[in-house]
């Protein structure tokens, strides 16, 4: 079987719908939208939702890993009123000081039976908590564990406190946790293919891998681009642009696998172009990339798993 696999930074996506009563959605103006909503935090705009939904109809993937979601209504009622509630929902609350979680959509045509687990209930090395957590998903069919994924978004650089420069003892509490986490679940199981996924905010490329990162490296884990040995260019998921107007291309977004499964890495795993229709692939500026349904690119990944890809 093949397993299609989605992982997408939807920045701020809030979709509540406290006040809505059946209007059409596909008429209806930005401002009507918004007044949907008695949240604190407004609305994604509509426009990037139906461009969202856009991305997830034409990779049709089995299983979307979503970063940057808020909360477990959103994406209840953008599972309901945008994809036809085509999925079974995962998610569960993190301890996010924004409301931004991570969460899982599993596509209930593939007949998988999921079971989400919160790990993010601990503390970490530096005897604090995880600044957002960590959610592993355990995918079964025909009652056969078939792979487990665990998704994350790593603390950001960010440092309004002035205590952890860009973040990185927080970062590195949190990669130390992960690492150990997963290396204990693939030692229990190492003819699974597991997966650490999210956005990670930092650089995993060879040996301009951030240290704080390295750690992923030490447990045989590696970017499923790597596995395909595609050039550098190909792998950027975000695009920074400095004070100076340029553009500064980086990955930020990532699925790990061990280096044993990585001939399980289909090669039409790839980076996705959004809105191109709207904006140029990548963005010229930050006009164009302010457009973009999300201020990351998605991943897509194909596992070509069968019975015979035991390892």
């Amino acid at each position: 079987m093949n397993l299609d696999l989605l992982l997408f930074n939807v920045q701020d996506l809030y979709v509540f719908m406290d006040k809505y009563n059946g209007e059409d959605l596909e008429t209806i103006d930005e401002p009507h939208w918004q007044q949907f909503s008695t949240s604190f935090f407004p609305n994604k705009q509509i426009r990037k939702l139906y461009s969202i939904k856009q991305t997830f109809e034409s990779l049709d993937p089995d299983i979307i890993m979503l970063v940057e979601v808020g909360g477990a209504q959103s994406l209840i009622n953008f599972n309901r009123y945008f994809l036809g509630d085509k999925y079974e929902v995962f998610l569960e609350d993190s301890l996010s000081d924004r409301g931004i979680d991570v969460g899982y959509l599993v596509k209930k045509s593939t007949n998988l039976a999921c079971e989400l687990l919160n790990r993010s209930n601990v503390r970490l090395n530096n005897g604090k908590r995880f600044s957002r957590g960590l959610f592993e998903l355990r995918v079964k069919r025909d009652e056969e564990l078939v792979c487990n994924l665990l998704l994350t978004h790593l603390k950001s650089k960010l440092d309004l406190k002035k205590e952890d420069f860009e973040g990185r003892a927080q970062r590195s509490a949190e990669v130390d946790y992960i690492s150990k986490h997963y290396k204990k679940l693939q030692e229990k199981r190492p003819d699974l293919p597991i997966l650490v996924c999210g956005d990670m905010n930092g650089i995993i490329y060879k040996d301009e891998t951030e240290q704080e990162l390295s750690e992923f490296h030490k447990v045989g884990l590696i970017d499923v681009f790597e596995a395909l040995d595609l050039p550098l260019e190909k792998r950027h998921t975000y695009y920074f642009f400095n004070k100076q107007r340029q553009r500064i291309p980086m990955q930020l977004d990532y699925m790990l696998i061990n280096s044993k499964f990585k001939h399980l890495i289909d090669d039409t795993s790839r980076v996705v172009p959004i809105d191109i229709d709207l904006v140029p692939y990548p963005p010229l500026d930050l006009k164009q990339k302010k457009k973009l349904a999300s201020d990351h690119y998605p991943v897509f990944c194909r596992l070509k798993l069968t019975s015979s890809d035991k390892a």
